[in-house]
């Protein structure tokens, strides 16, 4: 869920719209209100498809097929106007998240879950079939996975039983992954295509993957042909899977055939007795759906979407009359630790367009203070940045927070500010290396980013790009991919040098729930020494230096390795960690200077203070220690994290330290008091990344969804 753009509407009919949801070529779904208070699902038709006369009639037999629906696992329309400038509908708002990002983000559902799962999808086609309509487009991505089990959803292509195809001769409606035999052949799709696509869903929420791959045609003509594979599919849902594919229409089981028997096969598949679909009423004594449903790594991408609508809402109340109106500066009073001004920006993949939130502020007081107050600022124009401290002001401080939009979902893996401009910012995408310019807000304007430079460092856009770094005097920029290469970028010319050939593969990209270091063990992080031409690259099979002029491999005196490794400010030392123990390393012999206990369970990483003085640990344990850097004494331990902390990053000045978590959780410490400065947690989405600039006034913060924000200190 994305803040509202300068582009997008703010009410359609009688509703203020309050964020973005989600959308595609032909239209977007928004966060909306209604004039009562209740939240809804705004589609709103895309302008350059509002004046198709086809398209028109294909909106307006979404809106009429949704309306002839009932039941429990639809989502109801609450109103529409199809005849509209831009046509739209709008249903009741449920938080939840699609079965495609489910299993992409979470990976395959437990067994017990997708029994139910086919249960409700099962009770919705028997809805939707007793109201006259076929659906046809039935996939992953028009399922939605809710607290109270699954709806589905987008009616776009649905048709009646008796309507007249509106297709042209030899022109097929549907996704060629979840086509039925029948439409592949361009015949007629009855209710029977409805189950065929149904056991298509249940097989990829099963194994994360559809039951015929291959390209679109291969994909037809496998399904014509052949017989899927269910080897990866556990027994007590094969067959049921088995016959929802087969080929003949007249053996596929009915949607009603269908839920009794799913109702009998869920005990068997979750060890329960007996177990009701879900929605259904619990009954005493006897395990109900809560058990199994939702399924628990969803259960925190739903809580992820109930967050998101809830501060969007919020944000709209404080905003007062016209809520989510025309974007418009705003200043909120955050507290009392931080001096003068902060800017926050979200830049992404492509050229963007800002939106303001305004009333709610994205940071809090580490106390939970946060008043509508401002402070003085730079009224004239821009006050430059300044660093970042542990100081005290009454003012309290002032932000200003632009949301721009995101094509494309790459997760940010790595960030590096150039050093010599420090409103340029470099981000590893996992899909490509980007170069941002950080535009400046002076008052009243809103600031938007654009790529003034996209590197491919592959030239076929298939490399992962898995950390990057820039040489402390400017003018080359380092990565490493996922497999482990290491290539240097002239930033003035662009031109590109392989350093190091790949190690391994590519790991396992959509893996979001482990650690970059699970998810890629051949990447390799990336580290300039303050010389600007050594390069330290860590990974799996250990430490290697290479001179960047040249491409020469230095080997350490000793060989180096850990679970996590960093670069002290002097480049005298490195960081390896080895699950909770420290090791402290000589940077160029690689013998072993110190080591200690951090006290952490599990797996931790470490960095330096930015004045070399301290050395912080964190993990999965939430807890994040410092300890002198000489005597090993533990200083402080600092707490406000509830979930795996997954990065830290310490300010240049050794004054201020960020860290964030799997939840999306950011907050920023006083290192010499131990005190919690700001918290962050207005994007529920694990942050992957933090860095800071040369100067330590601006910090930031890179999340799996691809957003990129930025604060700066004015």
């Amino acid at each position: 869920m994305l803040p509202l753009t300068a582009d997008d509407p703010r009410r359609i009919s009688a509703h203020t719209l309050l964020a973005r949801i989600g959308g595609g070529g032909m239209g977007r779904v928004y966060l909306g209100r209604s004039r009562s208070g209740r939240l809804l699902a705004v589609k709103v038709v895309h302008p350059d498809h509002a004046g198709d006369p086809e398209f028109g009639e294909r909106f307006a037999r979404e809106v009429r097929a949704v309306q002839g629906i009932s039941g429990a696992f639809t989502a109801p329309i609450v109103d529409a106007g199809p005849t509209d400038d831009p046509p739209w509908l709008a249903t009741g708002y449920v938080p939840s998240v699609s079965l495609a990002e489910a299993v992409h983000r979470a990976g395959p559902l437990p067994e017990a879950a997708v029994a139910y799962l086919g249960l409700g999808l099962g009770e919705a086609l028997r809805s939707v079939h007793a109201a006259g309509i076929t659906h046809r487009d039935l996939k992953p991505s028009n399922i939605l996975l809710a607290a109270d089990g699954p709806r589905v959803i987008d009616f776009g292509v649905a048709r009646s039983f008796d309507e007249t195809p509106m297709t042209r001769t030899g022109q097929m409606v549907g996704t060629a992954a979840y086509m039925s035999p029948e439409q592949a052949n361009g015949h007629r799709a009855g209710p029977a295509s409805d189950v065929f696509a149904l056991g298509g869903v249940l097989h990829f929420a099963l194994t994360g993957r559809a039951p015929f791959p291959g390209d679109d045609h291969t994909v037809l003509f496998r399904i014509v042909r052949d017989e899927p594979d269910l080897g990866a599919v556990p027994g007590p849902l094969r067959d049921i899977v088995r016959r929802c594919l087969a080929k003949d229409p007249g053996l596929r089981p009915a949607p009603a055939d269908l839920v009794a028997e799913l109702a009998r096969t869920v005990p068997a598949a979750s060890g329960l007795s007996p177990a009701p679909y879900p929605g259904a009423p619990a009954v005493p004594g006897q395990p109900g759906p809560a058990l199994v449903w939702p399924p628990l790594p969803v259960r925190g991408l739903i809580t992820e979407r109930e967050r998101q609508a809830r501060y969007f809402q919020e944000n709209a109340r404080a905003a007062g009359p016209g809520g989510a109106g025309a974007p418009r500066r705003g200043r909120t009073r955050l507290l009392v630790t931080f001096a003068a001004a902060s800017t926050v920006l979200v830049i992404g993949a492509a050229a963007l367009v800002a939106a303001q939130l305004t009333g709610v502020s994205p940071w809090a007081a580490a106390d939970g203070s946060a008043d509508g107050a401002g402070s003085p600022g730079a009224e004239d124009g821009v006050a430059p940045p300044r660093p970042w401290d542990g100081g005290v002001d009454p003012d309290g401080l002032d932000v200003e927070s632009a949301f721009l939009h995101i094509e494309g979902h790459d997760p940010v893996a790595s960030l590096a500010f150039d050093p010599v401009e420090s409103d340029v910012i470099y981000a590893a995408r996992l899909g490509r290396l980007d170069r941002w310019p950080i535009p400046p807000a002076p008052e009243g304007e809103f600031p938007t980013a654009e790529s003034d430079e996209q590197t491919d460092i592959d030239g076929d856009g298939d490399t992962l790009v898995r950390s990057v770094a820039t040489a402390p005097e400017g003018g080359t920029v380092a990565t490493s991919t996922t497999s482990g290469e290491i290539r240097v970028i002239d930033s003035s010319s662009g031109a590109v040098r392989t350093v190091a050939p790949a190690e391994g593969d590519g790991g396992f990209p959509d893996a979001s729930q482990r650690s970059l270091e699970e998810r890629f063990p051949d990447g390799r992080t990336v580290m300039f020494a303050p010389d600007g031409r050594t390069l330290y690259a860590a990974g799996s099979r250990g430490v290697t230096r290479y001179d960047t002029a040249t491409g020469e491999e230095r080997p350490l005196g000793s060989p180096v390795a850990g679970d996590a490794v960093s670069l002290h400010p002097e480049g005298t030392r490195l960081l390896v960690t080895d699950g909770g123990t420290v090791r402290i390393v000589d940077a160029e012999s690689g013998e072993e200077a110190g080591a200690f206990d951090s006290g952490a369970s599990g797996r931790i990483s470490a960095v330096y203070s930015g004045d070399g003085t301290r050395i912080i640990t964190a993990g999965s344990d939430t807890v994040v220690r410092v300890f002198d850097a000489e005597t090993f004494e533990a200083e402080q331990e600092l707490t406000s994290h509830t979930s795996a902390v997954i990065a830290i990053a310490a300010s240049p000045n050794g004054r201020v330290l960020a860290t964030a978590d799997q939840s999306g959780l950011i907050t920023t410490w006083n290192l010499d008091t131990g005190a919690p400065l700001l918290e962050n947690d207005n994007q529920p989405n694990p942050v992957r990344a933090l860095a800071w600039d040369a100067e330590g006034a601006r910090l930031a913060a890179g999340y799996e969804n691809s957003l990129i924000m930025v604060w700066t200190r004015r």
